[in-house]
């Protein structure tokens, strides 16, 4: 099921008062997959998660949304500059809505959730920033080890619903330590302490290489 209203009144306030929206629309894959692409809200044009001139106000990037039917929905863009993290759960749940897996997790972090537009995936946003070690992406989850889990806190869009998971709060908490937690248990402890803190294996640096989370 997709969702094409947005009940901006579900979306948490301190995510609609930050100018980090942008809309984003399907476009066809070479597999034949539908894909999603960001796209600046008023112009129309590639937005890119690394590029702050591409991004809007929520209320112009919902407007935008409402008034081009070539838009699929809006998504909140994550940057360095903010406070916010999100993890999404791959097809973790089935067709009534069950929790198919990750149900530990979205308890344990007990903040804001929210439904992908398939129906199948969800969301987590909540405040924390990611350690310099962990990685973003771990695939081979789920009962049949094909679904993976992603974390962000920088150069990535999550697209955003407002279809809250009845089951979370309403609002965005603050969970470094449940963020340190899991990403210790999906990567194991930094096996190189001399990192140097500016680099980030997944951060985005081009236009051309943005992409959109479900």
């Amino acid at each position: 099921m997709l969702y094409r209203h947005v009940p901006i009144e579900a979306i948490p306030q301190c995510l609609r008062e930050r100018p980090q929206w942008i809309c984003w629309k399907y476009v066809p894959r070479e597999n034949g997959e539908p894909g999603k692409l960001p796209v600046q809200a008023e112009k129309g044009w590639n937005a890119s998660t690394t590029d702050a001139n591409t991004w809007s106000t929520f209320d112009v990037a919902v407007q935008a949304y409402q008034k081009n039917k070539a838009y699929a929905g809006i998504a909140y863009v994550f940057a360095e500059s903010d406070p916010f993290a999100g993890i999404d759960l791959d097809d973790c749940l089935d067709d009534d809505g069950e929790f198919i897996w990750g149900e530990d997790i979205v308890e344990s972090f007990d903040t804001y959730s929210e439904v992908s537009p398939s129906g199948r995936g969800i969301k987590l946003i909540f405040e924390g920033k990611k350690p310099q070690w962990a990685n973003c992406i771990v695939n081979g989850l789920g009962p049949d080890g094909n679904v993976q889990i992603e974390i962000y806190d920088r150069a990535r869009c999550f697209t955003i619903t407002g279809q809250r998971l009845v089951s979370s709060p309403t609002g965005v908490a603050s969970r470094q330590s449940e963020l340190d937690a899991l990403c210790a248990k999906l990567w194991g402890l930094p096996p190189d302490t001399t990192r140097p803190p500016h680099l980030r294996p997944c951060s985005r640096t081009s236009r051309s290489s943005s992409r959109i989370n479900e």
